[in-house]
């Protein structure tokens, strides 16, 4: 039986964390882009993505088309179930890892301003001190969603308690 690839992810809660308490009180991930709406409505290709973007902000420069538009099109159609994502939080400043448990969602109900979510289960906090210096500068990106690349390997061992270092409590 092939073991199937794990995808680690890295999510931040908006510029000053206002979305942690979502993320631990729902149970979710989340992003904001509230006037694009319901992003499942939006064709599954990143070119849509992006005039859809370019028709509501249309001062955005095409470098930022480009980026958002990856980041949004990634949110939808490219994070799996049983993927991972890291949430460094700027609240406690502990590192939250998660697996993502569901599918794409428009939960404006949940919160008016981060109203495109994935259901996710939360493993207990980790120190920042268990992690690489070189891990933490991949998850402190300014991206609000972005692929765990290079250091993916140490927050999957964390999340699956194969470290020597222990969980903060």
């Amino acid at each position: 039986m092939e073991k199937k690839e794990i995808t680690v992810w890295g999510i931040h809660a908006g510029e000053e964390g206002q979305a942690s308490l979502l993320f631990f009180n729902k149970n979710v991930i989340a992003i904001g882009w509230k006037e694009l709406g319901n992003l499942g409505n939006i064709n599954p290709d990143i070119d849509t993505f992006k005039t859809k973007i370019s028709e509501i902000y249309p001062n955005k420069k095409s470098g930022s088309l480009s980026r958002y538009g990856n980041m949004l099109y990634r949110f939808v159609y490219e994070m799996r179930i049983d993927d991972l994502v890291v949430f460094p939080s700027q609240t406690d400043r502990l590192i939250y890892i998660g697996r993502i448990t569901g599918q794409y969602q428009y939960s404006p109900e949940l919160d008016e301003d981060y109203c495109n979510t994935r259901a996710v289960v939360w493993n207990k906090p980790y120190l920042k001190t268990l992690f690489t210096q070189s891990a933490l500068y991949e998850i402190y990106t300014a991206m609000t969603l972005f692929m765990v690349k290079k250091h993916s390997d140490e927050y999957i061992s964390a999340f699956e308690g194969k470290t020597g270092r222990h969980k903060a409590s």
